[in-house]
């Protein structure tokens, strides 16, 4: 089957990037494995036993609360096994198997970035197979080994955030890909999308924008990207003015974690397509934007009303500060 070589081959790409990862398998509701590489043979009937013991645990607990994912990890006398519910049909779970020895935050990283292209795979929607190799000593970036000789590579990391169905991917793909996401799926961890700009002959910028789940369960995965944030973008949907209001508190978590207090924020007012009357939104928008010293802008992922303009200007505050070699 297709989606079984994709898995593996996405899988084996994770094991290259992660060292200390000993397997990474994708098992279904029953216990069974559907995808799986590791670097020695793994205990497979231990690791489906405990899937299937934690299936109604993640049930259990999301009929108390407002969990929009399970994950959790647990510990054998051989293995530390970290998992992640998925969004897929029909439910399946990511677990990562690594020695108690490993660095729990790198696995966790990589597992939210996994997670994302093992759902859309899994609900039969297009991505890439590759894992590309972060580095989180300091920095998140791409691996720089594969640069051009003589050619300076400059990583601005951008972070995309905003609560649930305000059209952080849309508006993304929008620009990237140029097409419409017609059906709504949401982030299930954090997908990222490279975009290369060469400035001279000698000088290129690779833009890493992380677009990151809304829920509030997906907060570890943002703490290990806010230190090295270069640019804020924080979206809200122009039809629903509570968006707006929690605009503010996407702004000041992230503030709470930036290391620095110099990099440019952005304030997107995203949908502007689905209201009539975009004088009944902008005063209180804008009045939010120049209070924390953001860049406003209205945009539409729909119609692309704006989306030139923004990453435009996103890219300037860049290029502008650059030394042409």
């Amino acid at each position: 089957m297709v989606v079984v070589a994709d898995l593996n081959e996405m899988l084996n790409n994770l094991l290259y990037v992660l060292p200390d990862l000993l397997a990474a398998l994708v098992i279904d509701s029953q216990g069974l494995v559907i995808g799986q590489q590791s670097r020695e043979e793994i205990d497979e009937a231990t690791i489906g036993a405990v899937t299937i013991a934690v299936e109604p645990m993640i049930k259990k607990i999301k009929d108390y609360t407002e969990t929009f994912f399970g994950s959790g990890m647990l510990d054998t006398d051989d293995y530390r096994l970290y998992f992640m519910e998925l969004k897929s049909t029909p439910w399946a779970l990511f677990v990562l198997v690594t020695t108690h020895f490993s660095n729990i935050n790198e696995i966790i990283f990589y597992s939210y970035i996994t997670a994302e292209k093992i759902s859309l795979i899994l609900n039969e929607r297009e991505t890439t197979l590759t894992i590309p190799k972060f580095s989180l000593d300091g920095k998140i970036e791409l691996d720089t080994s594969v640069s051009s000789i003589g050619v300076k590579n400059i990583f601005i990391r951008v972070i995309i955030l905003g609560n649930t169905e305000v059209g952080k991917t849309a508006l993304l793909n929008s620009y990237i890909n140029g097409n419409v996401l017609k059906d709504y799926k949401p982030t299930i961890g954090v997908s990222y999308e490279v975009m290369d700009i060469e400035i001279s002959k000698k000088v290129k910028l690779t833009f890493l924008i992380f677009d990151i789940s809304g829920h509030k369960s997906y907060a570890k995965a943002r703490s290990l990207i806010y230190p090295y944030t270069d640019t804020v973008v924080v979206l809200f949907d122009s039809s629903r003015i509570e968006t707006l209001n929690n605009a503010k508190q996407w702004i000041e978590e992230s503030r709470l974690h930036v290391e620095s207090e110099e990099i440019p924020y952005f304030l997107i007012a995203n949908k502007i397509d689905l209201i009539f009357n975009r004088e009944a939104i902008r005063p209180k928008a804008k009045s939010i934007a120049e209070n924390y010293k953001c860049n406003y802008y209205e945009t539409s992922a729909i119609t692309g009303e704006g989306i030139d303009e923004l990453f435009t200007q996103l890219l300037n505050n860049f290029v502008n500060k650059i030394k042409i070699i």
